[in-house]
């Protein structure tokens, strides 16, 4: 019977690593401002063939929630904006004085108010966020509710996943369970539930799951609902920095981090293009970039449906 809050909760993201991990909720409430984020977050989650919990999911501005909205909930999860403290030139890094810190802001003094604080906290943002001023106030004030806590730096890539997208992650209890190393970062997976226990009491395990390749999660032919603007236009392919881009196939194990800036700024750091029907991996045998137009027609944006195969996506 687990009550769940998910704060800045966008597609759902949150909600899908409960699932995976079998974390039995009986209730969960959700909350994002953008209205496309809640239309996928309730086909996903909501509107689909075998919903899993009771769960509702509102548009409304984190800044806006009263402390009766976060009473009685068992476990809030929460991945704040994460460009104050992004490290790309555009993020400015303007930390606890950007305005897009103010809704972590607002949860902060709600933590302080609210008459009983959840069992767990878990918090996710980008690498920047640990050691910035927003984290510090925000251990601040769970120190103050009687929280201890353990923070992780973790790759997907370290739970088989094939993508490259370094993540800070602070998991809080109201115990003293986690108060002899507050202050140690750990960068490894547990694997088993002995070594995640043995990750809780402070021990580190140096294992990893072998990752998983791309075609077990992508359909590599475009669908009739697809856009072929999806496709990258020979005046892209033709200019000397396409060569600097960062090219995947179906057998290869990563892709680079995916940002808002994909589709619409053509640079590695924006997110890989997908080459179709490459029979080897692009990370073993490296693409021929001496000659770009030659592969025109085979190199595309991802699309949505291109996680259409994973579990963990039941609508897109």
């Amino acid at each position: 019977n687990m009550r769940v809050l998910e704060l800045f909760s966008g597609i759902g993201g949150m909600h899908a690593a409960m699932m995976e991990a079998e974390v039995k909720a009986g209730e969960i409430v959700a909350y994002d401002t953008s209205l496309i984020c809640n239309k996928t977050y309730e086909l996903n989650f909501i509107h689909s063939p075998a919903p899993l919990n009771r769960c509702a999911v509102r548009a409304k501005l984190v800044e806006q929630l009263e402390v009766e909205d976060l009473e009685g909930f068992d476990l809030w999860t929460m991945s704040p904006p994460c460009q104050p403290y992004s490290t790309t030139k555009a993020a400015n890094q303007r930390d606890d004085l950007d305005p897009r810190s103010q809704g972590l802001h607002h949860i902060i003094k709600l933590l302080l108010d609210v008459k009983n604080p959840p069992k767990w906290i878990l918090l996710e943002n980008v690498k920047g966020f640990h050691g910035s001023k927003m984290q510090n106030k925000f251990l601040g004030a769970i120190e103050q509710r009687g929280f201890s806590w353990r923070q992780f730096l973790l790759n997907p890539i370290q739970v088989g996943i094939p993508n490259n997208r370094l993540r800070f992650y602070l998991l809080c209890e109201r115990s003293a369970r986690f108060s002899d190393r507050q202050g140690d970062l750990f960068t490894d997976v547990p694997e088993t539930s002995d070594q995640r226990a043995e990750a809780m009491n402070g021990e580190s395990s140096k294992e990893e799951r072998s990752v998983r390749r791309l075609r077990e999660f992508l359909d590599e032919e475009l669908g009739p609902d697809d856009p072929q603007e999806l496709v990258t236009p020979a005046s892209i392919l033709e200019k000397p920095w396409a060569r600097g881009l960062s090219y995947v196939g179906q057998h290869d194990t990563t892709t680079f981090c995916f940002t808002g800036s994909y589709g619409k700024v053509y640079h590695k750091s924006s997110g890989s293009m997908l080459y179709m029907h490459a029979d080897h991996a692009l990370a073993e045998v490296a693409l021929d970039k001496e000659d770009m137009p030659r592969h025109i027609g085979r190199i595309r944006l991802f699309s949505p449906r291109c996680y259409g195969k994973s579990e963990l996506v039941h609508n897109n």
